[in-house]
């Protein structure tokens, strides 16, 4: 079986931080670095992560990197920052959201669905449950409560006014420090209904978010 390296800060570590802007979320980075490249990132800054040839690095440094690739890519994702978000994209990007029908094969084009997904959602929670690489593929796996607000998400199975514990899974594929494939299955459940059911682990973190107008 492949050695896979698992993020800190997510899952049965040490949890998570986030930091709420507008109806956008980020999970919290954590502070690590590589052992070649130099390659840090803050607990509290959205700095971007070099780019770095794999055939330059080790096994466990390329994993290392995609890890703090994707958490700069997570912190980012929100209506301020997208932007940084969407630089961490290779120009052959694919992005897709299966239980949706979504594909897209542009920047511009994931840029403006998290615009989208930004006006349609509301976060109120993430629940961290584990994050890992492997080679080149990193699996990020959350529950998300949202609520729906809006209608600007294609094939959307739930009505404005729903509230939803989303089993949200992440596969990401990397080439030298660039997103190359953005794979979100994403599993809507309505909050407290038959579906919405979890084996959460011990210690997995959660990010609350305030509701609109909170302190």
């Amino acid at each position: 079986m492949e050695s896979s390296r698992v993020a800190p800060g997510v899952g049965t570590l040490d949890g998570a931080t986030g930091h709420a802007s507008g109806n956008g979320w980020r999970p919290g980075s954590s502070l690590v670095r590589s052992r070649k490249g130099s390659v840090t990132m803050a607990a509290d800054d959205s700095q971007q992560v070099p780019f770095t040839a794999d055939a330059a690095l080790t096994r466990e440094e390329i994993e290392q990197r995609n890890l703090e690739v994707v958490a700069a890519h997570f912190h980012n994702e929100n209506p301020d920052d997208v932007d940084k978000a969407i630089a961490l994209y290779a120009p052959d990007i694919c992005w897709e959201a299966p239980n949706r029908g979504v594909i897209y094969t542009d920047a511009q084009e994931v840029k403006d669905a998290y615009l989208g997904i930004f006006r349609t959602l509301v976060f109120r929670k993430i629940t961290n449950l584990r994050r890992f690489a492997a080679g080149s593929f990193v699996f990020d796996d959350l529950i998300a409560e949202v609520h729906v607000v809006g209608n600007e998400m294609p094939n959307m199975p739930f009505p404005v006014g729903t509230t939803m514990n989303v089993r949200l899974v992440h596969c990401f594929e990397l080439r030298d420090g660039q997103i190359t494939r953005e794979i979100a299955y994403e599993m809507w459940r309505e909050k407290g209904g038959a579906l919405d059911h979890d084996a959460i682990p011990v210690g997995a973190g959660v990010t609350q978010f305030p509701a609109p107008g909170d302190p």
